[in-house]
């Protein structure tokens, strides 16, 4: 009995050595790409290790491309093999070798037409995802257009809508964002519309029930155990026409602090705040939910506020500019984002707010888009990091 007692705790060890080799640390950067044909994108997936050290390079062909939690598959919009007349998009998930390929039959190909993905996201099990699907009809009683919140299964190959959101137009449709609880369970949704205010609500995939934590225009950031919702709420003034095009746009904001289990809201007081620097993300959390990433006026001034002492350390960067996009699961001082220097090199890089010092890691790819094209890869672009 003891025997067999070690037998299992060794059999034990080895699986979770072996997942652990599965999943190690990682950096996924998405870059859209011309594809082989004309009128299709694809996606440049480049892979790192945590210390900038290049492991390979995949082309998917499609965009949209989101890795699996396991780092074993990625889901992504492309089109359909046969471009039949009625089908414009599938949304297909591929091992990373690209062997194995199979699309979601979550939407029958008619009704393709007018509805577009504005986002996905992997639950933290990796068994479900959370589909944005925005339809190209707009609501003449408050001129917004729906956003439905689907929830695919993917071991039971079912899908549900959950809820529907609202977006001043398809174009805003993918700054919607989204993102799932460390329960596997509940979704945090992040409601843009200039017209109707915007709100932040979290809902229960199993039950639908919605329940709405703020009313108003904030983005969002959940802390790494999924306890507390930090929301970055601008200034009045800075309203989505400030954001685009004004030179007068708030360079502050209110930090709230939202409690998920006693459903309580702080507010944290006023941080630094750029919100043309980071195109839809105007924050990012540290390593222990503590610190903040930020980005001030034209992304040369960096900030990182430490939310417990409600302090802040501004340095300037005037030979770089720098958007960051993910932050490190390991390290409070480091983010990895999109990076363009005083010699008009772009790329994507590492930068330690502690030091200071910009690694950069790659270049723009050759073939990316180029232009005004551009401003849109840069939004649906993604770093991604394990």
């Amino acid at each position: 009995m003891k025997r067999k007692y070690l037998l299992l705790t060794l059999i034990a060890i080895l699986l979770g050595i072996i997942c652990m080799q599965k999943a190690e640390a990682a950096i996924y950067i998405s870059e859209i790409i011309e594809g082989s044909e004309k009128l299709q994108a694809a996606t440049l997936l480049s892979v790192f290790k945590d210390d900038g050290a290049a492991i390979k390079e995949i082309t998917v062909p499609g965009i949209m491309v989101r890795v699996s939690p396991d780092q074993q598959s990625v889901v992504y919009v492309g089109m359909p093999s046969d471009q039949a007349k009625t089908v414009l998009w599938d949304v297909f998930i591929s091992d990373m070798q690209q062997t194995k390929t199979r699309a979601f039959p979550f939407i029958k190909p008619p009704q393709k037409r007018g509805r577009s993905i504005a986002g996905m996201e992997w639950s933290p099990q990796g068994d479900k995802l959370l589909l944005l699907l925005a339809v190209a009809l707009r609501d003449d009683k408050d001129y917004t257009y729906p956003v439905d919140v689907i929830v695919y299964d993917l071991t039971a190959s079912t899908f549900r809508k959950i809820t529907s959101l609202r977006a001043d137009s398809l174009n805003e449709a993918p700054l919607i964002h989204a993102g799932w609880f460390p329960d596997n369970r509940r979704v945090w949704t992040r409601e843009i519309s200039s017209r109707k205010g915007g709100a932040v609500k979290v809902i229960d995939t199993e039950t639908s029930s919605t329940q709405t934590i703020y009313e108003g225009m904030a983005d969002v950031q959940p802390s790494r155990n999924g306890h507390v919702l930090y929301l970055i709420v601008p200034d009045q003034k800075s309203s989505n026409k400030d954001t685009q095009s004004s030179q007068s746009a708030s360079k502050n904001a209110n930090l709230k602090r939202y409690d998920v289990q006693a459903q309580k809201m702080q507010d944290l007081g006023t941080i630094p705040y750029s919100p043309r620097a980071l195109i839809g993300k105007s924050f990012l959390l540290g390593a222990d939910s503590d610190h903040l990433f930020l980005v001030k006026e034209h992304v040369k001034s960096l900030a990182e506020y430490q939310i417990s002492s409600q302090t802040a350390t501004e340095k300037q960067s005037p030979d770089l500019l720098f958007v960051p996009k993910a932050a490190s699961p390991r390290d409070n001082h480091v983010a990895c984002g999109y990076g363009h220097d005083m010699h008009k090199q772009a790329g994507y890089g590492v930068m330690n707010y502690k030091t200071m010092q910009y690694r950069k890691m790659k270049g723009i790819a050759k073939n990316a888009q180029s232009g005004e094209a551009a401003w849109g890869g840069l939004l649906l672009n993604r770093i991604e990091w394990f």
